[in-house]
């Protein structure tokens, strides 16, 4: 854009009648067509062109790149040239979309850090390893009271329930041996081995880990399977363990 706008200064400069610039930037020559652009750079440009028009008229074509054009090869040239020198830019500016971009890329590795160092979540830790993997999930699916209970591990089943001591108890009725854990009830629990089944075979069909996040979030309906195991189990657990 920068070499554009340079372009047509030069043609305004120098009275030049009928110019034709020559660009492998098909993205700049696009935004150039836009009348409407805020653009600082695209608005000189125009305003250029504008002055051209008094006297002349000035066209603007597109080319590929690295086809071989003498023109474009020189150009190009150029700018590696250009690069290697040790001055300053010509051009120091910056979009605000820019700005934008990097205080959000670093909000998300500060956000990270500190659910990372967190001293209380490790077992949501293990089904969202990161902040990336939370923001996946709440665009993929709602975020229910069911779900939740899975990926907290705070909720209705046993092992949870005599922790804080409100339960004698906590093995599963499946067995009376086993603890109902969060793992049991999903992985082991023969109560839920129908439910299980149907979404182990829809994962297993597409390639699928059907109880690690990271896997089910790459196909919609993998994780809908899991919410709906998910929602399964919680629903049936009060009843299930008479609390």
């Amino acid at each position: 854009m920068l070499a554009i706008q340079r372009a047509c200064e030069y043609c305004v400069t120098k009275g030049i009648v009928d110019a034709v610039i020559f660009s492998d930037s098909l993205s700049a020559l696009l935004e150039i067509q836009n009348i409407n652009s805020t653009n600082a750079t695209t608005v000189q440009i125009h305003q250029h062109i504008n002055r051209i028009l008094n006297f002349g008229t000035i066209k603007f074509v597109w080319i590929k790149s690295h086809v071989g054009l003498a023109g474009n090869e020189m150009a190009d040239q150029a700018a590696k040239a250009a690069a290697s020198q040790h001055k300053s830019c010509d051009f120091p500016k910056f979009p605000l979309s820019f700005v934008k971009y990097q205080l959000k890329s670093e909000i998300d590795r500060l956000s990270d850090e500190i659910y990372q160092a967190a001293p209380k979540g490790a077992h949501t830790r293990l089904w969202c390893p990161n902040i990336g993997t939370i923001r996946e999930l709440l665009k993929s699916t709602k975020l229910t009271f069911q779900l939740t209970q899975i990926l907290t591990g705070h909720g209705y089943h046993l092992h949870y329930l005599h922790r804080f001591k409100i339960v004698d108890s906590d093995k599963c009725p499946c067995d009376e041996n086993s603890t109902q854990s969060i793992d049991h009830l999903l992985k082991i629990c023969p109560i839920f081995a129908n439910s299980r089944q149907d979404h182990e075979s829809k994962c297993n069909m597409l390639n699928v880990e059907p109880y690690e996040l990271t896997s089910l979030l790459t196909r919609e309906s993998c994780i809908q399977s899991f919410v709906d195991f998910s929602t399964n189990i919680v629903n049936r657990l009060k009843e299930l363990n008479n609390t």
